[in-house]
């Protein structure tokens, strides 16, 4: 039975919260004992941020009072990822479900980085050859609205390929999970 002691992430060091599960439930315990939540254990996947997870380190539950994020901690975030590989192999319904959500946010995310990139690279291949405006023109009234659409733009661009880039680390996770289960990922995007 798997048993970590966890701090939250911006809550003090002395307050420690128990996270522990065995074959049949997770729970997480508080500070002064009261049982935050109990989780039957092959269920227990569908409140793991992955995210928290897999790209920082740290464990995060999504619960009715809001996300709960704790301070890293290498043993626990392994064992927790071992929960959610197994979370993944029991549950068709939940690859299914991450493999719809990566269809949708991957393209997302592309069409994102192509706009949002492609309006900045054409600002910038403007204004490299544009000449410089009069002193007093309009331009000069709006170079910081300007300046904020550009960080909007590039935001969107990276921000898009980020976000796909997690989802295809889902998607990969799911789809191997599906070859060691001995099915066939290509038979269900029909």
């Amino acid at each position: 039975m798997p048993s970590h002691q966890l701090t939250l992430d911006k809550g003090r060091s002395s307050d420690t919260w128990l996270l522990s599960w065995d074959s049949a439930t997770l729970s997480l315990t508080g500070p002064s004992g009261e049982l935050i939540f109990e989780r039957p254990a092959d269920r227990a996947h569908r409140i793991i941020q992955l995210y928290e997870l897999y790209e920082e380190g740290k464990v995060s539950f999504a619960t009715s009072i809001g996300p709960l994020t704790f301070k890293r901690n290498r043993a626990a975030a392994q064992d927790v990822r071992e929960l959610v590989l197994a979370g993944l192999r029991a549950d068709p319904e939940y690859r299914e479900l991450q493999k719809q959500r990566a269809r949708i946010i991957i393209p997302l995310g592309l069409v994102a980085f192509f706009i949002g990139g492609g309006l900045f690279a054409l600002y910038c291949w403007w204004a490299s050859w544009a000449a410089d405006p009069p002193q007093g023109h309009w331009l000069y009234s709006i170079g910081w609205l300007i300046h904020l659409v550009l960080l909007v733009l590039l935001g969107l661009a990276l921000g898009g390929l980020y976000g796909s880039y997690l989802t295809w680390q889902q998607l990969r996770r799911v789809r191997r999970v599906e070859r060691e289960l001995g099915e066939n990922p290509a038979d269900k995007t029909a």
